[in-house]
């Protein structure tokens, strides 16, 4: 969102090494709303209260500059890696905020998505044939399918509520909208899959990943659990899930701030 030219004014007269802090300090601007504390420790404190004070939808605009700025520092950290951020890909795609643990079923107001979302949930019970607990579910969901749209649509709740017990996604809490549950993903497949249970969404991330298409690295890691340094089931995102991955947010924005700000 910054004016090439504003850049090129901020490189004359810059040394390599001076341009590169002014643009990491321009990010950091353009990413957290103000200049972080010259103390650097306490850039940490500083990240944390501003990842705080974000929600979703409300900050829309400012997360995914941040989830954007997340991936990059991730890459930065590792000088050695071959891994590169594709930004023609980013460019080009559509991005959404995505939740990564379901938040509610209002965005499934008709019988269309609600098929649509049941089927996605049928074919990922498939894959757990041995499970007697997940068969069950699998034919309750086929047998739902076959009801007439508007008959299914009447009973649908009951069944929603049931998947999610069995996702362990049924808490009555306030839907989690911070930053420790969203990630990017582009928009096809985002609402490709209209607010599936967390090991639909995974198997679909490992899906397109695992055919070479483009999924943010931070992204990709999130529904692997590579941030979760004990990972109790594949199945569920916890809440200790989400709290490691917020605190990997923090770390890495903190290594990335710090990292130059000692020196502008």
């Amino acid at each position: 969102g910054i004016d090439v030219n504003d850049l090129r004014r901020l490189a004359a007269g810059s040394r390599k090494a001076e341009l590169k802090e002014k643009l990491r300090t321009k990010v950091v601007i353009c990413a957290l709303a103000e200049p972080p504390p010259l103390e650097a420790d306490s850039v940490a404190a500083w990240i944390k209260d501003k990842l705080d004070d974000l929600a979703y939808p409300r900050d829309r605009r400012r997360i995914r500059s941040i989830l954007l700025l997340f991936n990059l520092a991730t890459l930065l950290q590792h000088p050695q890696s071959n891994i590169r951020f594709n930004f023609e890909s980013f460019k080009t795609a559509n991005w959404d905020i995505e939740h990564v643990r379901s938040v509610a079923s209002a965005e499934l107001g008709s019988s269309t998505l609600q098929a649509e979302w049941l089927r996605h949930t049928k074919r990922y019970l498939e894959l757990m044939a041995q499970e007697p607990a997940a068969m069950a579910l699998h034919e309750r969901i086929r047998a739902h399918l076959e009801l007439a749209p508007k008959e299914g649509a009447a009973v649908f709740e009951p069944l929603y509520a049931e998947i999610l017990k069995y996702f362990h996604e049924d808490d009555d809490g306030e839907p989690d909208n911070s930053i420790a549950n969203l990630v990017l993903l582009d928009q096809e497949t985002n609402r490709s899959y209209k607010n599936a249970v967390f090991p639909v969404k995974r198997q679909r991330v490992i899906e397109l990943d695992a055919h070479g298409i483009f999924v943010p690295h931070c992204t990709r890691n999130v529904f692997l659990k590579s941030y979760s340094p004990s990972v109790g089931h594949t199945m569920y995102w916890t809440q200790q899930d989400r709290d490691d991955y917020r605190q990997k947010v923090v770390e890495t924005l903190s290594d990335f701030v710090a990292g130059g700000w000692a020196h502008v």
